[in-house]
């Protein structure tokens, strides 16, 4: 069997996006197989089909095994777990929802979630630096050294972290409908 594969990279909050990709893939006969590093993706060649791929952020699950099948008897096929997201795929001729959440407020629930899940590195940085860094010896070139790394890593951080912030928020008007229908085309 053929296989291809393609470099793309999306963070959390884009993974509407990644959807789309999965299923444009799959829609030019490329169906998804695996995702080895947060760009890399592995598609075998198959016949054309429209399906639907659908992420799911994880959570804690007690009992994975009963999940994917529960997953299952609603028409989800299981096609792996990558870092913080399950990957679902079923033909788009199936006539149940497209969505895992159907209801605005489970939607944002979904998002707020996720968002919560990357202020919390930051927080404890934050609380880190405050609390253990200043009370070095600012003198030290030990200090001076450990203080530069830490404010390198806090600066890279924080540019991420505004960039996710701006595609939560473009999800957010998307899942409350102040978004112009033609910006989600």
């Amino acid at each position: 069997m053929e296989t291809i594969i393609r470099c793309r990279f999306f963070n959390v909050f884009q993974y509407d996006l990644e959807e789309k990709f999965l299923a444009d893939m799959h829609r030019k006969g490329y169906v998804f197989e695996e995702i080895s590093f947060p760009t890399i993706y592995t598609f075998s060649k198959r016949s054309p089909e429209e399906m639907t791929y659908k992420l799911e952020f994880n959570r804690k699950i007690d009992d994975q095994a009963n999940y994917i099948q529960l997953m299952k008897d609603y028409g989800w096929e299981y096609v792996g777990t990558f870092l913080e997201y399950s990957y679902f795929r079923r033909s788009k001729d199936d006539q149940q929802s497209e969505d895992f959440y159907t209801d605005k407020e489970s939607q944002l629930d979904h998002l707020n979630k996720i968002l919560w899940k990357r202020f919390i590195p930051i927080c404890l940085y934050v609380i880190f630096y405050l609390l253990v860094l200043s009370d070095l010896d600012p003198e030290s070139h030990f200090t001076l050294a450990l203080f530069n790394i830490f404010d390198s890593i806090f600066w890279i951080y924080l540019i991420i972290l505004v960039f996710l912030i701006f595609d939560y928020f473009r999800l957010k008007r998307k899942f409350t409908g102040d978004v112009d229908h033609d910006q989600q085309k």
